[in-house]
């Protein structure tokens, strides 16, 4: 796995970074041992999805994959990006992104809907925009 910036932010936290880079400096702290503590902070990064809303995510990017593809198609794939958006009076609504798809020996299709996934008091909700963005590569 390549350590990213991000990982790298996440690891250091509030550490004094003169110090460390001191230390890879004299060579007190080798790089196998500093990729190996990044990675044991990874978890940390990684946002945990409230109850349930991973289950109502996957069931919406299959009703997606679906719509545009038969379940027997083969090579189809599907995955999803989520991105948390706060919005004002402490109102979270979550950007998913779906890019699907199908990549076999005949075509390589590759589409994108995004859509808005927000708790409405009572159970999870969705607002999908009409229009898809569709390209083909």
């Amino acid at each position: 796995m390549k350590i990213t910036y991000e990982m790298t932010r996440n690891w250091l936290g509030d550490d004094d970074i003169s110090e460390i880079l001191t230390d890879i400096a004299n060579g007190d702290y080798k790089p196998k041992v500093l990729k190996s503590d990044i990675l044991s902070t990874v978890d940390d990064l990684i946002e945990k999805l409230p109850d349930g809303l991973q289950k109502y995510i996957d069931r919406i990017g299959l009703n997606i994959l679906y719509r545009n593809y038969h379940k027997s198609t083969n090579g189809i794939w599907s995955r999803a990006v989520v991105n948390c958006r706060e919005e004002g009076d402490g109102f979270i609504c979550y950007e998913v992104i779906v890019d699907f798809g199908c990549l076999d020996d005949t075509r390589n299709e590759q589409y994108s809907e995004t859509i808005f996934v927000y708790h409405n008091g009572r159970e999870w909700d969705v607002n999908i925009p009409t229009q898809t963005d569709k390209e083909t590569k």
